[in-house]
């Protein structure tokens, strides 16, 4: 398992971009095990569509959202993206609430989305 943050109060990104770009990993990415802020970006790290990159890809079991509805911090996949025909393979599952989860596209075209699970009051 990858934890992108796994601290409270700690911010953690990594974005994803260029053709051949490729993140992979056997197991979950953990966004915010522990409070704090985890956010991948797939292209550019920018909500401005008109700053968007090509995508990297990201190979994974699935992406977890933890960020739940307490204090604790935010949990965001975010698309900004040049590709005309990007698949985005990786489930998504959220735990908890998902008040504070966050999927965001800004740019980019039929980007297609794995399964989307939420899982409510369920502890890994």
């Amino acid at each position: 398992e990858t934890t992108v943050i796994s601290f409270s109060g700690g911010i953690g990104t990594v974005t994803i971009s260029g053709t051949d770009s490729i993140w992979t990993n056997t197991d979950y990415v953990d966004l915010n095990y522990n409070g704090g802020g985890a956010t991948i970006n797939i292209g550019a790290a920018s909500v401005l569509p008109g700053d968007a990159t090509s995508p990297g890809t990201l190979k994974a079991r699935s992406i977890l959202f933890r960020a739940g509805s307490d204090a604790h911090g935010t949990s965001t996949l975010n698309f900004n993206h040049t590709g005309s025909n990007y698949v985005f393979a990786t489930p998504l599952v959220s735990y908890g609430t998902g008040a504070k989860d966050s999927l965001n596209h800004y740019a980019g075209t039929h980007c297609s989305l794995a399964t989307v699970r939420a899982l409510k009051a369920r502890q890994r």
